[in-house]
């Protein structure tokens, strides 16, 4: 049995597509309080939200980014 389609997937989680610039394909994503942010939006807060963490925890950014999957590098980016 193949399972639920692509489609389906979609539906089912209450995924919306939409059309980010700065991605060259679709994008699926719920709504937070009735609106679609886009990434650099998502990108933002997700930024303020680890520095926030990292400057009351002190935790080193040599700690953070392997936490997060990521390299040194990429972090500091």
């Amino acid at each position: 049995m193949a399972g639920p389609s692509f489609e389906e997937w979609i539906s089912h989680l209450g995924l919306q597509q939409i059309d980010d610039p700065q991605i060259d394909k679709p994008v699926y994503r719920k709504t937070s309080f009735g609106e679609l942010e886009l990434s650099a939006e998502i990108e933002k807060k997700i930024s303020t939200s680890l520095r926030n963490a990292r400057d009351r925890r002190k935790i080193p950014r040599s700690k953070l980014a392997p936490m997060l999957g990521l390299s040194n590098q990429v972090y500091n980016r």
